[in-house]
């Protein structure tokens, strides 16, 4: 840390996080779609209870939560490790 700030090398691991947490989502995003999929070829009269808007929103909060409990257990583990010393760590 000889004059690096916290921010500083933080956040090169929290813009990674990011970026898992969106690939998470989308991933079980489209894992959920699919099912929904199947479900509907299997039982046709699924689809007229299932609404489009209600399936989007879903999935936009999937991919949002993948994002969130990446950055917030990066950024836990990250503060953590950060303000131990020197001693503390070995």
């Amino acid at each position: 840390l000889v004059g690096a700030t916290r921010g500083f090398i933080s956040r090169p691991f929290l813009l990674r996080a990011v970026g898992y947490g969106l690939t998470g989502g989308l991933i079980a995003s489209g894992m959920l779609a699919g099912m929904l999929v199947f479900a509907t070829r299997r039982f046709p009269d699924l689809s007229s209870i299932l609404n489009p808007s209600s399936i989007a929103l879903v999935l936009a909060i999937l991919s949002l939560l993948g994002i969130f409990v990446a950055l917030y257990s990066t950024w836990r583990a990250m503060y953590h490790y950060l303000g131990l010393s020197l001693d503390e760590l070995y």
